[in-house]
Order: structure tokens, then sequence, then C-alpha cells
């Protein structure tokens, strides 16, 4: 077993991959465009002046390789192209349309465009929608469900989620992969008793130092 190997992909993705992949929609019409920015924000900005239609962002996702990330969902949405990086939805799909408009608030990127042959590592890890953090996700999943019994990882699993859902830098992610790969590991071996509430803990606490007080205080004190 590498505990080294989420260390290693990261180092293995050049820093200037990271950025946004966004999903726009050309409102009124079934045109949806997939793209990668820095800022997407001010993307969103520059495509809105020069579309023949108002242009609105249904979602859009950190990740550390946007390069990899928008390769991957032009190709799973491949038979949608129409040019470039823009899709539109068949005849048959216009109806979900419908729905996009009046449920813009709870559509995501994953429930938009489906992965079918592998929805579950997309629909379980919400709300991290990025495939390349996914895969350190399940890496440091799969060592943990070596090193621990089922009943506990089911404990813990949700808490490592969140953890990586707080992510939001190459930092975060080394970090991440310092506390899964090395400190829960020494932990494991050393702590036989109460394990499942100690790794509880430890994620928290160490989630917590990956969000502002603001954002801890609206989700643990309101």
């Amino acid at each position: 077993m590498n505990e080294q190997k989420g260390i290693h992909l990261l180092d293995q993705i050049p820093k200037k991959h990271e950025g946004w992949v966004y999903l726009l929609w050309a409102v009124g019409t079934t045109r949806y465009k997939i793209g990668r920015s820095a800022n997407p924000v001010a993307r969103h900005q520059t495509i809105n002046k020069q579309s023949p239609y108002p242009t609105k962002i249904l979602d859009c996702f950190w990740t550390v390789d946007a390069l990899a990330d928008e390769k991957f969902y032009h190709e799973v949405n491949a038979d949608w192209r129409i040019h470039g990086e823009w899709f539109e939805l068949k005849e048959s799909e216009v109806n979900f349309v419908a729905k996009v408009e009046t449920k813009l608030d709870s559509l995501t990127f994953f429930n938009f465009y489906k992965v079918p042959h592998n929805s579950y590592l997309f629909q379980t890890l919400v709300p991290t929608y990025s495939p390349t953090i996914s895969q350190l996700f399940f890496h440091h999943n799969a060592v943990l469900e070596i090193l621990i019994d089922s009943r506990t990882m089911r404990n813990i699993y949700f808490h490592l989620r969140k953890f990586y859902a707080a992510a939001k830098s190459r930092d975060d992610l080394i970090y991440i992969d310092y506390i899964v790969g090395h400190v829960i590991s020494k932990k494991i071996q050393v702590q036989n008793e109460n394990i499942s509430e100690l790794l509880t803990g430890l994620l928290i606490g160490a989630r917590f130092r990956l969000i502002d007080l603001q954002t801890i205080h609206e989700e643990y004190f309101q």
C-alpha cells in the first residue's frame, strides 16, 4: 500500500491547470457550454456580451486539474456536442429544459450530466464535483477501508466526504493527504478502543481548519 499516492497524483498536475469548470446555459435555447476558467464570473460576463442569447451559469466547481476535468465532461457528453465547447439537447430531451428553468436553485452539474457507467462515483461526493478530486477521495477511502472495520468506516465516511468538500486549494488537498495518509493511519495502529469516535473527531477538527469561522458559525450555531 502506497500512502503517498495522493501526493504523487498532485505532483503530476501542473499548478497552471488549477481553475474552475462551469456549465453555462444560453437562456431560451437547448444549448449549453462546458468550459473552464481561472475566473468563471469574468468569463461569463465576456461570453454574455458576445452571445446572441442571454446566458446563465448553472453550476461550476473548483478543481486542481480543470484541463482534465473539462476534457472529461466534453468526452462524456460528446453525443450532444454541436461545436467546440457547446452542446445541445436532442428534441426528445426538450421537456427537461422546462425543469431546468423552474429548478435552477437545485440543479447541479451532476444531475444534469449523468455518468451512466459510474454515477456512484460522483453522486456520493457532494458537493466536491471534480473528477480529479474524486480520484483522490476514493484513493484515501480505499486505504482506510483496508485499515478499518466496515462498521467504523461507515461512521466516518460522511465526515471524510465533508473533509474533501471543504478543500478549495492545492494546499488543502496536500493537508488532507497528510491527515488521512499519515495521521489517521498511525492512530489506527496504536489505538484499539473508541477508534470510530477518535477518527470522527480528528476529521471534524481537520475540516474546521479548512473552512472559515463564519462558515462554521452558520453551519453549527444557527
